[in-house]
């Protein structure tokens, strides 16, 4: 199991189609490149990276970690690889913020909501017994500049409203219990919270990006101060990866490098787009007038995983096809001692860990090993006190509520811990999340040493397993009496969902094992036995 991640330097046998994406490169194209699963794209950028190796190019990458794992990889090439913020950190534009004690400076909510002015409490229904507290508020005014820095936008507007946060806090189903019409009612609910808070978060915004050393701020305000002053670009080249999910301000700064007469390479694959939810966009659909290529045929696995692939992205009404070189393999609906179980959600994920622990296996559950013994500390809290100050369960009454929900098939990860709280007690089940939570890093995973890798989709991008079985909580579900036409037909609609999917299946590499959920019969026409 591997997270991808750009070769060493070694001579290379490129194929045809990495060879015409590097002539097309060292012709001074500007390219867009669809890479599929598992196709080598990775290689494909260090191709571009030697035949470039006399010009200065830049590759943009989003974490301090993988500059450096990439910086010896393309020693020689003329090519760095850096992080957006390491660009923007020695600029003068930064200076007040870089060079000062304000990125360490923690910023509660209750001092973010007072300074963009907030004075009072918000009533969120008619009684008025459910009310948005004054640090709730600020926790929404941090993430509204968080969505900001990270848009293309020069004005903090109601469109960077951190919807996602507001029902991490104001969860539709608990506000309008049993309502068939809980969803549109949230929805005008959040548009009403977003008008008010507006002016509060343009404050909190400008005290934030201005020159008062005594109040803190981040490094995504910088970097936002830095890419809107719309700086020169002293590249040659500038390459982009995983552009199918781009931070805005990224694929901003991308686009004034070709403005500025940059060659510029971006290489991605639409159909694995997974954080659209949270702002990311998809520079694939975005980037026009540039040569476009693809790497169609796939090294990670063989015709019968590539065959499932296509499956799903016929469904998405897509033309692009993936044809699988890799290892001969098996796809059924059920395989034996999987290495990963690939799960839609942390819940069901959790529960895969604790069956395979049931079964002698030693597991290795991807998520944070401090957030989880966190999410344990507090649910025990709530179901001990009746109630709870914790951000995911303030807006609870009572903790007879929130058992409502999960005995409605609501706040799965949370049914879990709880079912494990009660079963084990909170000591035991800390104990057992704490053996079992390895991670979320490919090198946590690969250190671990455990038998199988229970993980989510989302968590699984970039990953490869030899045996993989998919879990049975992928959406959508089949509606009652929904007949398989109008399943398929609507499965179009759902994108997301669908490139969920697809990224699941595609980290296989020798078998396979899809499930019996609805989404996985329609992908397998019912019968993937024996594949």
């Amino acid at each position: 199991m591997s997270r991808t991640a750009l070769q060493a330097k070694s001579p290379v046998h490129h194929t045809e189609e990495q060879s015409a994406i590097l002539a097309a490169a060292g012709s001074g194209d500007s390219l867009l490149i669809e890479a599929g699963a598992g196709t080598g794209k990775t290689t494909a950028l260090l191709g571009v990276a030697q035949r470039l190796a006399r010009r200065r190019g830049l590759l943009m990458v989003y974490n301090r970690i993988a500059a450096t794992a990439t910086a010896p990889m393309l020693s020689g090439t003329g090519c760095e690889a850096r992080t957006l913020h390491s660009l923007a950190y020695r600029s003068a534009l930064a200076r007040p913020i870089a060079q000062s004690e304000r990125l360490k400076m923690a910023l509660p909510g209750a001092r973010a909501a007072e300074a963009g002015g907030i004075r009072s409490r918000i009533g969120l229904d008619a009684r008025g017994d459910r009310l948005l507290g004054i640090a709730a508020q600020g926790h929404l005014l941090k993430q509204w500049v968080s969505r900001y820095c990270h848009s293309d936008d020069d004005v903090l507007a109601i469109r960077h409203f951190p919807v996602a946060s507001f029902r991490e806090l104001v969860n539709p189903d608990i506000l309008f219990p049993g309502l068939p019409e809980a969803r549109e009612r949230w929805q005008d609910l959040a548009r009403q919270v977003a008008t008010s808070l507006l002016g509060a978060a343009q404050r909190l915004w400008a005290i934030m990006s201005g020159p008062d050393t005594q109040f803190p701020s981040t490094h995504d305000v910088y970097l936002k101060l830095y890419v809107m002053s719309r700086p020169r670009v002293p590249w040659d080249y500038v390459l982009l990866d995983e552009a199918q999910d781009a931070n805005p301000l990224a694929l901003q700064f991308f686009n004034l490098a070709r403005q500025q007469g940059c060659q510029t390479v971006a290489v991605g694959d639409s159909h694995q787009q997974l954080y659209a939810w949270r702002g990311a966009v998809d520079a694939m659909r975005r980037i026009t007038d540039t040569k476009r290529l693809a790497l169609t045929q796939s090294f990670r696995f063989g015709s019968e995983v590539a065959s499932v692939a296509n499956a799903v992205l016929a469904l998405q009404g897509s033309d692009f096809r993936l044809a699988g070189l890799g290892p001969r393999g098996t796809v059924r609906e059920r395989i034996d001692r999987p290495t990963a179980i690939i799960c839609r959600t942390n819940g069901e994920a959790i529960q895969a860990a604790l069956d395979a622990a049931k079964r002698k296996r030693r597991a290795a559950l991807c998520l944070n090993r401090d957030e989880m013994r966190h999410e344990i500390e507090i649910l025990d809290r709530f179901r001990r006190d009746g109630k709870s100050t914790a951000r995911q369960y303030c807006m609870f009454r009572s903790f007879e509520e929130l058992e409502d929900l999960v005995d409605a098939g609501e706040l799965p990860e949370a049914r879990i811990l709880l079912k494990l709280i009660e079963e084990h007690g909170a000591q035991a089940a800390d104990a057992l999340i704490a053996d079992m939570a390895v991670g979320k890093s490919a090198e946590a995973i690969n250190g671990a040493g455990r038998d199988v890798v229970c993980l989510t989709a989302h968590a699984s991008k970039g990953l490869e397993f030899d045996r993989v079985m998919l879990a049975e909580d992928f959406m959508p579900t089949r509606k009652e009496n929904e007949d398989d036409d109008d399943y398929r037909a609507r499965l179009a609609q759902h994108r997301d969902e669908l490139n969920v999917f697809y990224v699941a299946v595609t980290r296989a590499r020798r078998a396979l094992g899809v499930g019996n959920c609805a989404l996985a019969r329609a992908v397998t026409g019912d019968s993937p036995s024996g594949r």
